[in-house]
């Protein structure tokens, strides 16, 4: 829906919802059309951009990557006054980045930059100052669980004619960056986004691969990323030097931005590592004792000792769990990977279609 130019944004009358898709059905581009404004149209929006967006012509891309940004700050706007202001910046900085990636995309018609900045100029009026996201608030609480996903940090498309589809999940390996995170302490959503640009950058030009290695990343703020997608076979365990074997078969990747030999991993980062772990684990089935980290498979420090000491614990049971108390600014709706999950896969019982306020989205 675009927003409407010299207002805040307009507010829909929500009718009665449209029937959603089952679950593991294909979204086709713009079916979401005919929904009313809400999150089932809004996770609708980002499964294609998750699914199919990389592989779209541009100005289908750019069309859902607007409705998408458009639709969160109509939600802030409508949720405003009864949410937590953290929660209704958060959303409206994404909404932003969203208008932005367009603006500098240079497939981007004139129509499609006119609504992006029609996007950002209603945002302005709503308290964001949208020339200075990359200094925006923090935000204490993870996303409310929410993943980020690959259009909102600005990822580049993945080479799939170089990409193996991914086996069975079995087990998950967690890694950390190794480079000091200490700037994306209490950084914006911006920065972090910078720092995932970097690291696929990294992997596709120095290391010759397809895509993004790692399937997740989480920030110190608690933030988690989609990576590479679930549909494919990550780049990130390597392979056994004596038999060949390759590592990254089953294996989900999940990185830390960090370096966890010098510094601790925050306590945002590990709930949200906890969350997301449990999920992928509920979802696949997968042995609490299967999940490893990179020093498992090869002779490396990674993740850091100061992260492995934490996976030891996880593994024994003594590490917090996703649904403990002790983290209250979680809110009541872990999905920490819900958002992030292909269309063909939600995990364990999370909810993705649930509306309520406190839901960053």
């Amino acid at each position: 829906m675009a927003l409407v130019r010299g207002l805040a944004i307009a507010l829909l009358v929500v009718a009665c919802a449209a029937p959603g898709p089952r679950l593991g059905a294909r979204v086709q581009f713009n079916d979401w059309a005919q929904l009313p404004m809400g999150w089932e149209r809004l996770d609708r929006i980002d499964r294609w951009l998750s699914a199919e967006g990389p592989g779209a012509a541009s100005e289908e891309r750019l069309d859902a990557l607007l409705d998408l940004a458009e639709g969160r700050a109509e939600m802030a706007a409508l949720d405003r006054n009864s949410a937590d202001p953290e929660v209704i910046s958060t959303r409206l900085e994404l909404a932003a980045l969203g208008f932005q990636a367009v603006l500098t995309d240079r497939l981007a018609s004139a129509y499609q930059q006119h609504r992006a900045e029609d996007g950002l100029a209603a945002i302005e009026q709503l308290g964001l100052d949208v020339g200075h996201v990359d200094k925006a608030e923090r935000v204490e609480a993870s996303f409310s669980g929410t993943a980020i996903p690959r259009a909102i940090w600005g990822a580049s498309p993945a080479d799939r004619r170089d990409m193996t589809p991914a086996s069975r999940w079995n087990k998950i390996t967690v890694h950390h960056t190794a480079m000091s995170a200490g700037h994306l302490h209490g950084a914006s959503l911006a920065a972090s986004a910078d720092a995932l640009r970097r690291v696929q950058h990294e992997h596709v030009s120095t290391n010759g691969w397809a895509d993004i290695g790692y399937h997740f990343l989480i920030d110190p703020c608690g933030r988690v990323f989609q990576g590479r997608e679930l549909q494919w076979q990550g780049a990130h365990a390597g392979r056994d030097p004596a038999t060949g074997a390759n590592f990254n078969s089953g294996n989900i990747g999940i990185c830390l931005l960090g370096n966890f030999n010098s510094e601790r991993p925050t306590p945002a980062a590990l709930i949200a590592l906890t969350q997301l772990i449990d999920g992928l684990r509920g979802q696949y089935g997968i042995a609490r004792s299967a999940v490893f980290g990179h020093r498992h498979f090869k002779n490396t420090e990674c993740p850091g000792t100061n992260l492995a000491s934490w996976l030891t614990r996880y593994k024994a049971g003594l590490a917090m769990s996703s649904s403990s108390d002790s983290s209250p600014t979680l809110g009541d709706q872990p999905r920490a990977a819900s958002l992030a999950a292909t269309p063909t896969t939600s995990l364990g019982s999370w909810d993705r279609t649930r509306s309520g306020s406190s839901s960053v989205r």
